[in-house]
């Protein structure tokens, strides 16, 4: 909750000016699998945004099962959606 409130606090001050502001997050399960940095990028919706699908995750998936969504995604997991 913590990371998405500071994103979307950044998105909004950054955003208007002609900078956008992206999250970058290392995974730190994978990261120690592949004995690499495993980085991502990505971006909060805006707290008005609903999706055409409430099941579609961060990476554009759509997983209908809630647990399923929360062990990959964690808690917030509608909330912002990964850059490529």
């Amino acid at each position: 909750q913590t990371d998405v409130s500071t994103q979307l606090q950044w998105q909004r001050a950054e955003d208007p000016h002609g900078n956008p502001f992206l999250a970058i997050v290392v995974d730190p399960l994978r990261s120690t699998v592949k004995n690499t940095p495993v980085l991502k990028a990505f971006r909060c919706y805006p707290p008005e945004y609903t999706h055409d699908d409430p099941h579609t995750c961060p990476n554009g998936r759509v997983i209908t099962e809630e647990q399923a969504r929360l062990e990959q995604w964690g808690s917030c997991w509608s909330s912002y959606y990964e850059l490529e």
